[in-house]
Order: structure tokens, then sequence, then C-alpha cells
């Protein structure tokens, strides 16, 4: 597999991944925003490559969270990086298809700021995500 073709799989995955984390969170009523690189390719113009998911949740909803992700075949080690991420990873697919979920805050590692999950949820838009390779553009719901 080339280099070009393994970033389609990887990119394919993740969106796949992506979609049915949306829908299954958006099924059972947890509020969740995307954050990180799916995030940025809403309001840039110029697309970027990521392939992991990134999504930001209260701490109130941290166990049906778990539980959803695990319904989906998501392995969840909890709080690896800290007290406010959560890790989760989808092995056994073409691609190992990781989640990182931001609990009650998210740290700009950047700045050093931290912004509370309850202000994020409550300004969240639901804008279209496009993949940066034409090759895994599909019918994505709005996030």
């Amino acid at each position: 597999m080339g280099v070009t073709d393994r970033f389609v799989t990887i990119e394919c995955e993740s969106l796949k991944n992506l979609n049915l984390i949306v829908q299954s969170l958006e099924t059972t009523n947890i509020e969740f925003i995307v954050i990180g690189g799916y995030a940025l390719s809403v309001y840039c113009p110029k697309k970027r490559f990521t392939k992991d998911i990134d999504i930001a949740t209260s701490l109130e909803l941290v166990n049906p969270l778990i539980a959803q992700l695990k319904r989906l075949d998501f392995e969840v080690d909890p709080f690896v990086h800290g007290t406010n991420i959560l890790r989760a990873a989808k092995p056994g697919e073409a691609q190992n298809i990781e989640l990182h979920a931001s609990i009650g805050e998210v740290f700009d590692e950047t700045t050093s700021n931290s912004y509370p999950c309850a202000n994020l949820l409550a300004d969240k838009n639901h804008l279209e995500i496009t993949p940066f390779l034409p090759e895994c553009e599909q019918p994505f719901k709005k996030l």
C-alpha cells in the first residue's frame, strides 16, 4: 500500500467512525462538540489531513460516553493523560482509530488556556465537515 493509499484508508476510516460516534451520541442525548483537527477543517479554507477524533463533553456525561464508545467497539482507557482526557481506540480496522475526549474542559497546550465545556457546548454550531482527501467524501451529518 502506497503512502497516498494509506492516507486515504486512514482518513476514510476515521470519518466513518466519527459519523458513527456522532449518530450514537445524538441518539442517546449525550451532548458533545467536535474539537481538534476536524473542527479546524470546518473553519479553515485550506484543508489539512487529520486522523484522530477529538471531542469534548461535560463531566456528568463521561460514564454514558464510555458506555457508548464500548458499544461501538472502542477500547476505552479513561484519564490516561490526566484528569480531563479520556482516550479510546478502535483497533482491528484497517487503521487504529483514536479518539480523545476532553471532559469538563478543553485545555489548549499552545496558550495554556482552559475553556469550560459548558461554555463550548452552549455556543456550539452545527457545521459540515469536509474531508481533506476527495476519495473520502461521502454524506456526513452536520456536526
